[in-house]
């Protein structure tokens, strides 16, 4: 069932509360759906016949964009701490590389130096 149709199920359980069925597949929904069809069943949802669905959608909703917002804090730690590999990297091949200039200098000055004297 699509997040539209599962709305139009929790409005229609005003009408008939005897089918909690209905209901237990709702929050199975709300349990294991993304966050953007929640938030689809949550603007479809009746607010004032289903106050404490609406509660229930919302908090599912809160949930599953918290645990987003957590992966993508991850992501973003584990990118960075790769950054800081790569910068490490960077001032070693500089330094290695400034090192190597100044050799390259040096032999050079010696070179011109003995063909002086």
């Amino acid at each position: 069932m699509t997040p539209e149709e599962f709305a139009d199920v929790a409005n229609n359980w005003v009408d008939d509360p005897s089918n909690d069925d209905d209901i237990k597949l709702i929050k199975i929904f709300l349990r294991d759906a993304p966050a953007r069809e929640i938030q689809r069943f949550v603007h479809r949802l009746n607010t004032l016949s289903q106050a404490p669905l609406f509660q229930i959608a919302r908090v599912a909703l809160e949930i599953k964009l918290a645990e987003d917002a957590g992966l993508i804090a991850d992501k973003l730690s584990k990118q960075t701490d790769r950054l800081i590999k790569y910068t490490t990297g960077l001032y070693v091949l500089t330094f290695v590389l400034a090192f190597f200039a100044v050799l390259q200098i040096v032999i050079m000055l010696m070179e011109l130096f003995c063909k002086s004297h």
